[in-house]
């Protein structure tokens, strides 16, 4: 995950090898080099290291401005003050770094260039940290301060000094009272002069981190990069690949065993029997395309939380998840329609046969984008989205002839990827074959098939594949807009 946000984040003229040192310098600082090959969110990695992980992850890009909260809770002491060490020194290289600390750590306190302390919503301290926080506190007219323990560190007696007052409103009021009429108060409060960054030089220009949404990598960079580390993952996974290959293998084989030989006869009974097949097998890909809905859903957060950091855009992202779906679908689609094609004697070109099923696998894939993207949860999308394959079954013009088809709902069927798979393959299977249909029509001719081209019906599901893509990347664009995570 570092190395994967170094690279869409810091400048290409970095390299490779630098990056890949700096990473493995900033590993090595937050105590990470153990598990910087585990998977996040495994058993592998405990919640101390995902949360110094996250810190890297943006400490690794360089911010100018870094906000964190509570970046320290949860950490033993010395990991706590790796984190420390790495904040401090991103300071000291130009970076501004606040941060939300509950329970600082001794080196968090003394290493802290100021300090505010907030009791029940107003300060009561701001000012420079370590010693002078220390002698701020023990100049107050505190009853509980002669109580408190004396054997902790001074930021254990800052806390506990500060959490006995918090009891106490009128106690608490009084102190923001007297901070600000205090000298603190006013070396706080004074406007900041330019050139001056705590007595350190002025801190670098922002320009190491453009504005929100802004992407740092280039869009090709960013895909590149994308499928290098993303999809080279999955490509390995068996969970991933198990959910989108054996189930079209095993339908290939069951329809084969079901329609088995029987392209190569040409009585009515068989013609009909191969419609059916063929309309089954365009189908499919659409019907199955079910299985590209989690994945999708699955990632809104992090799509969601990458963009807004800046490391790709909207389509960057979508081009890489439908490439690398496509990846694994191609190979898949040409064995599966090689085996119904050769088992079944399906007759015509088998390039035809198989640019038919590719495409329409693709389109199906593009279509479960779609839904994913404009669907607020898992639930909903495996909702719609059969019943857009429904739709598609019942106006494709084999459950029900278009010659039947209101004239009013007729429109439906030209909207239908579904429709232009199966002319496809059925005027490939029935071309030039004269065998008597319903009524004494050619098959063709009963279902309208007639002026019907393969390779434009093609063209056309590629196009509808085209459509469906964009309607995905609206519906995360607007989804980005409105939610953070």
């Amino acid at each position: 995950m570092i190395s994967y946000t170094a690279e869409l984040r810091r400048p290409l003229a970095d390299g490779a090898a630098a990056k890949r040192a700096a990473v493995e310098d900033l590993t090595r600082r937050l105590g990470l080099s153990g598990c910087k090959d585990t998977v996040i969110g495994d058993q592998g990695i405990s919640r101390g290291e995902a949360r110094r992980t996250s810190i890297a992850v943006q400490l690794i890009s360089r911010p100018s401005v870094l906000l964190l909260d509570e970046p320290i809770a949860g950490l033993d002491v010395a990991n706590a003050n790796k984190v420390v060490i790495a904040l401090k020194d991103a300071a000291a290289n130009g970076a501004t770094v606040i941060a939300t600390v509950a329970r600082p750590t001794e080196l968090a306190l003394q290493t802290a260039d100021s300090l505010a302390v907030l009791l029940r919503g107003r300060a009561v301290y701001w000012g420079p940290g370590g010693d002078a926080a220390l002698r701020y506190a023990a100049s107050l007219d505190l009853p509980a301060a002669s109580s408190l323990s004396s054997t902790g560190t001074g930021a254990e007696w800052l806390c506990e000094l500060y959490a006995a007052a918090a009891e106490d409103a009128q106690q608490a009021a009084a102190l923001a009272k007297a901070h600000d009429a205090s000298r603190a108060h006013m070396v706080a409060t004074k406007p900041h002069q330019p050139g001056k960054h705590g007595g350190r030089a002025a801190p670098r220009a922002a320009a190491v981190v453009g504005p929100s949404g802004a992407a740092a990598a280039p869009c090709w960079w960013a895909l590149a990069t994308l499928l290098r580390y993303r999809a080279a993952r999955r490509f390995t996974s068996l969970r991933w690949l198990t959910a989108r290959i054996p189930a079209y293998l095993l339908i290939a084989l069951v329809l084969s065993a079901l329609y088995f030989g029987m392209g190569a006869d040409v009585t009515i009974l068989t013609s009909l029997q191969m419609s059916c097949l063929l309309f089954m097998w365009s189908a499919i890909p659409f019907w199955l395309s079910v299985a590209f809905l989690p994945t999708s859903i699955s990632e809104r957060r992090l799509f969601l939380r990458e963009c807004a950091d800046g490391l790709y855009h909207t389509p960057t992202y979508l081009v890489a998840k439908l490439a690398e779906e496509i990846a694994v679908v191609t190979p898949v689609s040409i064995v599966a329609a090689a085996i119904v094609f050769s088992l079944c004697k399906v007759q015509g070109a088998l390039g035809v046969f198989m640019l038919a099923t590719w495409s329409a696998f693709c389109c199906g894939i593009a279509l479960a984008y779609a839904v994913a993207a404009w669907s607020p949860t898992i639930d909903i999308a495996c909702t719609v989205l059969p019943l857009i394959v429904g739709v598609q079954l019942l106006f494709a013009g084999c459950l029900v002839p278009l010659v039947d088809v209101p004239r009013w709902l007729i429109w439906v069927s030209w909207l239908n990827p579904l429709r232009y798979t199966w002319a496809s393959v059925m005027v490939n299977q029935f071309a030039g074959s004269r065998t008597k249909f319903v009524n004494g029509q050619p098959v063709l001719v009963y279902f309208q098939m007639m002026a019907e081209d393969p390779m434009s019906n093609t063209g056309i599901v590629w196009a509808f594949f085209a459509g469906f893509a964009v309607v995905a990347a609206a519906g995360m664009s607007v989804r980005r807009r409105r939610c953070r995570c």
